[in-house]
């Protein structure tokens, strides 16, 4: 199997901490008794606190990444200096 290698990009994202003040995509749905977001696919997908939500970079939609996954993954660029990826939160 061949490997490939991610290609460096820049996300907007936002850590979902609070329910009752979701960040910007997420919201009720009488499909689940959770909070959700819409993909770019415009599907609706549960999230839980304490996951990131990351706006598309082609389009409208928004997609959830759990803590730890975004944390392997991304870093804080530049334009986000002052934030900075403290430890983990516990739930």
């Amino acid at each position: 199997m061949a490997r490939f290698r991610r290609k460096p990009t820049e996300v907007e994202a936002e850590q979902f901490l609070d329910k009752d003040n979701p960040p910007s995509g997420v919201y009720k749905s009488a499909a689940f008794p959770t909070h959700v977001v819409k993909t770019l696919q415009g599907v609706e997908t549960p999230v839980a606190v304490g996951e990131w939500i990351v706006k598309e970079t082609s389009g409208p939609g928004h997609y959830p990444v759990a803590d730890v996954e975004f944390r392997r993954i991304y870093e804080p660029t530049t334009m986000a200096a002052d934030f900075a990826l403290g430890p983990k939160r516990e739930r």
